[in-house]
């Protein structure tokens, strides 16, 4: 593992995904890093067909799920989506998710910005200035399947807690469903 760095974070921030970020999400979701736990549509390393199919109808708000690239000093180098639960009852009853819940998924793009203290400063401040600006919203999960210890650790790091486990039938995989509530962060 590398050493953490302290990351400013007033210098995060974060910008709508738009079509002209496509083709750099496309390098991302290739990237050994990102698509050992990313798939698009249930396939690992997407082509860029898949990629405009999945997220163009986000950037045009016909898909419920926000989504943003994160800015190190204008940098970007990361992604972060987030959803309300409650807008997806099937998964949200599969995954036992009380009411009012945001959901969050994330990876860090960027290969010089891995192991070293990014992530948990980046969420951290997606779910104050983005997540918990909703004040319908009471609370936010993420799932990560159980052996990404990696991203266990940063999501602890960020304040989350495990919850429990549940069968993610939309990947075929366990989730491993931690919590933060909006008390803990703002």
């Amino acid at each position: 593992m590398s050493e953490s760095i302290k990351y400013d974070p007033g210098q995060i921030t974060f910008s709508k995904l738009t079509e002209a970020d496509l083709p750099l999400l496309h390098r991302w979701l290739n990237t050994t890093h990102v698509s050992q736990w990313w798939e698009v549509d249930g396939k690992r390393n997407p082509d860029y067909e898949d990629v405009i199919n999945k997220f163009i109808p986000r950037i045009q708000g016909r898909d419920q799920v926000n989504c943003y690239l994160v800015q190190y000093d204008t940098r970007p180098v990361a992604f972060i989506e987030s959803c309300l639960i409650d807008n997806f009852p099937t998964g949200k009853e599969a995954l036992r998710i009380p009411a009012n819940a945001a959901g969050v998924d994330t990876f860090i793009g960027e290969t010089d910005f891995l192991h070293k203290g990014f992530g948990a400063v980046y969420i951290r401040k997606f779910l104050k200035e983005i997540v918990f600006l909703q004040p319908e919203i009471t609370s936010c999960i993420i799932d990560p399947e159980p052996v990404n210890k990696i991203a266990i650790r940063a999501y602890e790091k960020a304040g989350f807690n495990y919850s429990h486990m549940a069968w993610n039938a939309k990947d075929s995989a366990d989730a491993y469903i931690m919590t933060i509530r909006r008390e803990s962060v703002c």
